[in-house]
């Protein structure tokens, strides 16, 4: 019989760690933090089961019990703008105090790499110092992935603003705030949560994805199996040596030892290695199972850092690594990215030498990602040899974490966005597209989904949501073709069938060589301005847009929806760029315009019954001259509905190379 005293001890130490220690909130609640004005505040976080908290905030004081499952929610009464105040947030034996709290409007700021990229980057230098006085907050989110919801970010905080924070922000963030403060006096809080290259989808819910047939079976079966990246990794552990020993490491490559420093590899073949090796060498199309890569590489002149990067990217599916025989890492899973290390003592300025098994468990093999974004270690000639084949149907596969921040359904939504949907906020800021322009098609049913699934999370049907519309890019075509870009801007454009939805627009401030458009200055200034029209109140006038058409003999006249007398054509002879037109053969023509008794006339001599037009429909559409007085560019338009070139185009996870 146990006594007594044994089960008290036992109890006390299960319950002492069981518990949360104390009361805790999500990373997003710091010092120097901005809370929505005007609407509940709602606060949220951790502590004992059913112990109670005290809540303070400026004249506000509350009280939460916390529930069974260790989780509490309070929504204090709304506040007016001001500040500053301290939060105080206190459990039976802990307290959190966060100081310095304004109230003010909120703003969450997403994209890709043009949200992301910050003024140091561009080389901003702020001359206006005065405006560092101003009471804007910055933060900027690390940016996570999971398959499922997550509560809480990776990590941020909330910074005052100064040169330093500034020169680190994104600066299309940085100047909409900037320009927003100037017209609305109240502190501006910026949340920049943005990563180069992501796709829509990798930041769309898991609920607004299953929708489409394209990511159902996919999303699905992470649903089914209702696990996180952590969980996974842990039940992969579990299993691991007993189904390596079984399934993954029998292979000739390992009982030779293919991976050491000194081997003879003499009769090894060579190739390229970024890309599929069903497409490097025929011997190796139906080749599944090792294949070992070897090469050598030297170490930057003068290099003195402790340990030595190894950036491999993707590879599809598994791999293991060794450098000089020592083996460094190991990933399972064709969407993860490979950043190895190594220490730097364990290396040699000349020749060292880096062995790779690639295994592949069906389909393609190799090093998959494009060799764009390639580095020194991948670049070059491999060495390459066969090691033990698999029957792919035999082979049994584990359920391994295997997702791309950049393209992975779902993945961004759940790590980054899910842990802010019970703040309040004021609105969206969104700068993306890029990354799908060649599934723009399918862009024109996936944006208006994820504005509708996003406001939903957020508890607020009329959310206001911005968006910049792609700029100009790429080479001037000579003839008017169909292009991704434009039909991109297109699909843009369908967010705009919703309520509360603003569209800045920036063909004409675009770079034609450089995907990242330096001029992010007059990007902020103009999406402050949509901002300040959707959100604010105000009437500012903004880009003309295409109102209607008619048809008269071999002509088109279009309405727009300003007066043109209120239009400025940059041409000393009137003359307006940008225009095409076709007849019922589809055939687009370069076309004279002209602004003529309150409409643009356009024609062109090659086409007898024109039925369609399209204005700045091109990648870059070269140098516009058609602005209002206020400086705003007349809007890409079309209006035809024909067929794109990006039609049929839909996202597979097969095709993902990044």
């Amino acid at each position: 019989m146990v006594k007594p005293s044994v089960i008290l001890v036992f109890l006390w130490v299960l319950l002492s760690t069981t518990g949360t220690c104390g009361v805790s909130m999500p990373k997003i609640f710091s010092n120097h933090m901005v809370l929505q004005r005007d609407q509940p505040i709602t606060l949220w976080g951790w502590g004992d089961p059913l112990e109670l908290i005290s809540i303070h905030l400026g004249p506000l004081m509350e009280q939460v019990k916390v529930g069974k499952n260790g989780k509490w929610t309070l929504d204090l009464a709304p506040m007016s703008a001001g500040g500053p105040y301290v939060l105080i947030v206190k459990g039976r034996e802990s307290e959190l105090i966060f100081e310095n709290i304004l109230i003010g409007d909120l703003w969450i700021c997403s994209g890709q790499s043009n949200m992301e990229w910050t003024n140091d980057q561009f080389h901003y230098q702020e001359t206006d110092t005065t405006f560092l006085k101003t009471n804007i907050r910055l933060f900027k989110v690390s940016i996570d992935m999971d398959y499922l919801p997550q509560e809480d970010l990776k990590g941020g905080t909330w910074q005052l603003l100064d040169a330093e924070t500034m020169g680190n922000f994104s600066a299309v963030s940085y100047y909409f705030g900037k320009n927003l403060s100037s017209e609305i006096d109240v502190p501006i809080g910026l949340i920049n949560v943005s990563l180069g290259s992501s796709s829509i989808e990798a930041w769309m819910s898991n609920d607004a994805l299953v929708k489409f047939p394209q990511f159902k079976e996919e999303v699905n079966t992470i649903v089914s199996n209702n696990k996180s990246f952590e969980e996974l990794r842990i039940d992969f552990e579990k299993g691991k040596e007993k189904w390596s020993k079984k399934h993954y490491l029998k292979d000739i490559g390992l009982d030779l030892k293919w991976f050491a420093k000194k081997l003879d590899d003499s009769d090894w073949l060579e190739m390229k290695v970024s890309g599929f090796w069903e497409e490097l060498d025929t011997t190796l199309v139906d080749h599944d199972g090792a294949v070992w890569f070897r090469k050598t590489f030297d170490l930057p002149e003068g290099y003195d850092r402790p340990r030595f990067s190894i950036q491999l990217n993707q590879i599809d599916d598994y791999d293991v690594v060794w450098v000089n025989g020592k083996k460094i890492g190991e990933t399972y899973g064709r969407h993860n990215f490979r950043n190895y290390s190594v220490e730097t003592n364990l290396l040699q300025p000349k020749d060292n030498v880096i062995a790779v098994r690639v295994f592949d468990i069906g389909g393609n093999g190799g090093f998959s990602t494009s060799a764009f974004w390639g580095n020194p270690i991948i670049w070059g000639d491999w060495k390459y040899k066969k090691g033990t084949a698999i029957d792919v149907d035999n082979f049994k596969a584990p359920l391994t974490v295997n997702a791309s921040p950049f393209s992975s359904p779902g993945v961004l939504y759940n790590g980054n966005i899910a842990p802010l949907t019970k703040l309040k906020i004021k609105g969206i800021f969104w700068y993306q597209g890029e990354s799908n322009v060649d599934r723009a098609h399918e862009y024109q049913s996936l944006f208006p989904e994820m504005i509708v699934d996003w406001r939903g999370h957020f508890g607020d049907v009329e959310l206001p949501f911005l968006y910049v519309q792609l700029p100009n890019y790429l080479r001037e075509a000579s003839e008017p073709v169909d292009q991704s870009w434009s039909e991109m801007r297109m699909a843009q454009d369908q967010a705009l069938k919703l309520l509360h939805v603003g569209r800045v627009v920036t063909i004409d401030i675009g770079d034609a060589d450089d995907i990242h458009p330096k001029n992010k200055v007059e990007v902020g200034r103009r999406s402050a301005i949509v901002a300040l029209n959707l959100t604010y109140g105000r009437h500012f006038i903004l880009s003309p847009i295409y109102k209607s058409h008619r048809v008269e003999d071999h002509r088109i006249f279009v309405s727009i929806d300003q007066a043109v007398e209120d239009l400025v054509v940059r041409d000393k002879y009137g003359y307006i760029r940008g225009f095409a037109i076709a007849g019922a053969d589809q055939k687009f023509y370069w076309a004279k315009a002209t602004i003529s008794n309150g409409e643009i006339e356009v024609f062109c001599e090659e086409v007898e019954k024109p039925v369609a037009i399209r204005y700045a429909w091109s990648s870059n559409p070269g140098t516009l001259n058609l602005f209002n007085k206020e400086g705003w560019p007349l809007a890409p338009f079309q209006t035809d509905n024909w067929k794109g070139i990006t039609e049929g185009n839909r996202y597979h996870s097969k095709d993902v190379r990044f």
